[in-house]
């Protein structure tokens, strides 16, 4: 009950955020305080970054909350990881670099997975800011995708603190958050409960280990996509630790 009031709280911090910076620059913008075209471009730009961000959040809240009461469904189709990602990273370079981080993308094309591609871009999206939140001013995201015998591998590595061998098997567990502050640390405690919910119920799997530079590393494995005609993915209920049910 406790973690579910901290998750509460912790969301509607996390909504507040770009709810005031969306009302601070729109209400400026509308009393035409601006003093030039660019620092208007600028203004505006600053709404459509977190007007992006929001609705990464609030999606992030229902897909987890469809998948607690076994209600998600996909529409599964062969689809171009690397483009995915890079839409994904385009997304949030502006975001990267208000924190003054940077984001480096090595994804080639045609490298086909048969998957959701709205789900899979949420996957992408909350590893992407993990990895901001969590590292520090200065750093180089990098998300990579790559085949792999009959497997895509998509990766995600950061120059933060990373995760301690001890802490790997509960980080997956809505609600857990790790690190300095514990449930006073940023973020909302499901994003990677989702992100392995929704890579398992593809038929995938995700782990986390050291980046080679420092940090942590999350590594996605898909089955790529071959010449079999899609099909709907089968409902499974898959529990914040990663066991299916059903």
């Amino acid at each position: 009950m406790r973690a579910r009031r901290d998750f509460v709280a912790s969301v509607s911090h996390e909504l507040r955020t770009p709810l005031a910076q969306i009302r601070m620059f729109s209400e400026t913008l509308l009393l035409g305080r601006e003093e030039s075209d660019e620092e208007r471009l600028r203004w505006t730009a600053v709404i459509g970054r977190e007007a992006r961000r929001l609705g990464d959040l609030v999606e992030n809240i229902l897909l987890f909350s469809h998948i607690d009461a076994s209600r998600a469904r996909f529409e599964p189709e062969r689809t171009d990881l690397g483009e995915l990602v890079e839409e994904a990273v385009e997304a949030y370079v502006p975001l990267a670099a208000s924190r003054r981080m940077r984001i480096v993308a090595d994804a080639p094309s045609r490298i086909y997975a048969v998957v959701d591609p709205h789900a899979m871009r949420q996957v992408v999206v909350n590893l992407i800011d993990n990895a901001l939140k969590y590292g520090p001013t200065g750093q180089t995201v990098t998300v990579e995708v790559e085949r792999d015998g009959g497997w895509a591998r998509l990766t995600v590595s950061d120059e933060g603190p990373g995760v301690a061998a001890a802490d790997r098997a509960r980080l997956w567990r809505p609600f857990v958050r790790l690190g300095k502050g514990g449930s006073n640390a940023g973020g909302s405690g499901i994003g990677l409960s989702v992100v392995r919910s929704l890579v398992t119920q593809h038929g995938g799997q995700v782990a986390v280990s050291d980046a080679p530079g420092g940090g942590a590393r999350f590594v996605i494995t898909l089955p790529l996509a071959s010449g079999a005609p899609v099909v709907p993915l089968p409902l499974r209920d898959v529990r914040g630790d990663g066991a299916t049910v059903g």
